[in-house]
């Protein structure tokens, strides 16, 4: 069998631009493997399965047809793909990932005729490529340069203003002017480095509500040069283990408290048998905080009968009831933690 260094997993109303992409990437030099290449005896389920498990990058293309319920075989591709890290998602079509595959930003090829220097199909290469040597995929172009032409084709205002930045930064001023009034420009047009000042809200905002406003945040597409910011803190993110203490009671019954020795008044009788039940109710009580699921909180008697009786060596009480517990109870559960280091400057 002989090694292709990318899979594509698609949907077959799909195929006349995924035969673009397989022409491309082959004239890039790059192996590709899909579908159309099975041959006629060979079993398709395992054939499929040698490649994607092979493959060094895996290209699931995301369009209406595969995010629907009639696209589960790719979307079966895309978790194996995800889960060996070969996951490179491609979208053809104006949709949103299915759901559990919207971290991972997928690279636009919306309205790609096949043309191979479009910006756009030049990240897809980049990034086949990054994942087939094993290094870190690139940052995409394709969204900056198709905002400078808009940016630089809007009149010779806008023209002068990037040249009047360009000058400036000569003199190492960049980083001061796209921080001033031109800041939503320059992030346009990516001069200095800097965010917008919406993105950059929408940013503290996602990252104040940990890694799911992190998820969030990505998968709105919306971020510029804080959306590989947001990748990053994610891709750091940790689990760590949370303890929560909740309130809860518990009711255990007394075994029989009696007085042995006898009182010379009923009432006095009655005083001491209850303060033995008591004794009793707290180590009870006490017995449950030994364990580490809970901790004492305070203890309290709940009597059910009491049954005196005067004799010969005087009043004496036995008395049924239940020790009230008043405890905490331990919960533990993971949680995901993304520690932030501040915005992108």
């Amino acid at each position: 069998m002989t090694h292709a260094d990318v899979f594509i997993s698609y949907k077959r109303e799909d195929e006349a631009i995924v035969a673009k992409m397989v022409s491309g990437l082959e004239a890039e030099g790059l192996v590709v493997w899909w579908d159309r290449d099975i041959e006629g005896a060979s079993g398709w389920r395992d054939t499929i399965h040698q490649r994607l498990t092979s493959a060094a990058c895996v290209i699931v293309v995301w369009s209406s047809a595969s995010i629907s319920g009639a696209g589960e075989f790719v979307q079966d591709e895309a978790a194996v793909a995800k889960s060996r890290g070969t996951l490179l998602p491609v979208r053809v079509d104006k949709v949103d990932p299915p759901l559990g595959f919207g971290q991972r930003q997928a690279l636009d090829l919306v309205g790609w005729r096949g043309n191979r220097q479009d910006p756009r199909f030049r990240d897809v290469v980049l990034a086949v490529r990054a994942l087939v040597d094993g290094d870190p995929i690139p940052q995409p172009q394709a969204p900056r340069v198709r905002a400078r032409r808009r940016i630089l084709g809007g009149g010779a205002v806008v023209i002068a203003a990037a040249l009047l930045g360009f000058v400036f930064n000569l003199f190492g001023a960049q980083n001061a002017i796209c921080h001033g009034p031109v800041r939503d420009f320059c992030a346009i047009v990516s001069i200095g480095g800097v965010p917008s000042a919406e993105d950059e809200l929408a940013f503290e905002q996602a990252r104040a509500e940990g890694c799911d406003g992190l998820r969030a945040f990505i998968e709105s597409g919306r971020g510029g040069v804080l959306q590989f910011e947001a990748d990053r803190l994610l891709s750091a993110r940790r689990t760590e283990t949370v303890t929560h203490w909740t309130e809860v009671e518990r009711r255990l019954p007394l075994y029989e408290p009696t007085l042995q020795t006898g009182r010379p008044t009923e009432d006095a009788a009655r005083e001491e048998v209850a303060a033995q039940a008591l004794r009793q109710a707290r180590q009870l009580c006490s017995g449950l905080a030994q364990s580490d699921l809970f901790r004492e909180v305070g203890t309290s008697l709940e009597t059910e009968v009491a049954d005196c009786r005067d004799n010969a060596s005087g009043w004496s009480c036995s008395l049924e009831g239940a020790a009230v517990c008043s405890l905490e109870s331990r919960e533990t559960r993971e949680v995901e933690v993304c520690d932030g280091v501040g915005p992108a400057r």
